[in-house]
Parts: structure tokens; sequence; C-alpha cells
């Protein structure tokens, strides 16, 4: 298989699957898995996230209020939430997984609970990012590793 006789759906197969056929089957998987990443990284980059569910910690400024809002969004779970070195029950906050913030629940005989004032003081641990890649995305993916792979392919035969 020529990397210009490549469709949509052979590079689809490709990244699911990594099969290929022919001679030069390992160079061509690597020129194939290098464009699928330089798509990746374009389109996270344009999209200003990573769409890949990945283990992170954040150390964030307490605001003041019951809401924490994170800039890595969506939220699979959080792991562990610390407020000034001490971890919060599960059950003591609530997530907005797709909003990407967290709400302390519960409310003494006088106020709500907030996450104090401060500099760093708040830990949050999580997965982040998607379960599962969303279908669009990973189209917009395929569609781009086939234009990195043609300019590959085109600026091969100029050096040739």
């Amino acid at each position: 298989m020529q990397l210009d006789e490549l469709r949509e759906g052979d590079v689809r197969k490709l990244w699911d699957e990594k099969l290929i056929l022919g001679e030069d089957a390992s160079k061509l998987i690597e020129e194939i898995e290098r464009a699928i990443r330089t798509a990746t990284l374009r389109v996270d980059s344009f999209c200003g996230r990573d769409f890949w569910r990945r283990e992170e910690t954040y150390r964030m400024d307490g605001t003041g209020t019951p809401a924490l809002f994170l800039d890595d969004r969506p939220v699979i779970r959080v792991t562990a939430l610390l407020v000034d070195g001490a971890e919060l029950a599960p059950a003591d906050y609530e997530l907005y997984e797709e909003a990407g913030y967290l709400r302390l629940t519960g409310i003494d005989s006088f106020t709500e609970r907030v996450f104090p004032a401060g500099v760093r003081n708040v830990e949050v641990r999580g997965q982040f990012g998607y379960e599962t890649v969303p279908a669009e995305v990973r189209r917009a993916c395929v569609l781009l590793s086939l234009d990195v792979l043609r300019e590959a392919r085109a600026g091969a035969d100029l050096d040739t």
C-alpha cells in the first residue's frame, strides 16, 4: 500500500489496529504514527486542550467561595481533594465533570462551606480528559493525519 493510496478508512484502520501489508510496512507504520502524533498535537493545540485520558495533580488558589473552577476539563474523576493539607471525603464535594468544577457540599448552622482563600492551598488529584476521545475529534485527527501524510509524501518527492 502506497501513501498516496491511503484513504480516510485506511488511516482509521491503521490507527485502530496498526495493520499494514506490504514490503515497506515498518517504514510506513512509522510515517503514519508520526502523522497521527502531529495531527493530534495540532488538534489539541487548536482546541486548547488535551483530549486523552491522563492523571494530573493541580495546586490551585482557594477562592473564598464554595466553587472551584478547574482549567482542565472534562474531569473524569477526582481521586483526592486536599484543602490546606487536609483531605476531604468525596461526600464533602460535588464534581461537575463536563463543566470542570467542584462545589463543596453541606452547610453548617450559619454559613455555607467555602474553599478558604489562599495561595496554592487546594490540591486536586484526578483523571482528566476523556475516557473515549469524542468521535468528531478522532475524525478530525484522521483527516488531518491524511493531510500530514500527503505533505510528507510531497516533501519526499521534492527531495528526490
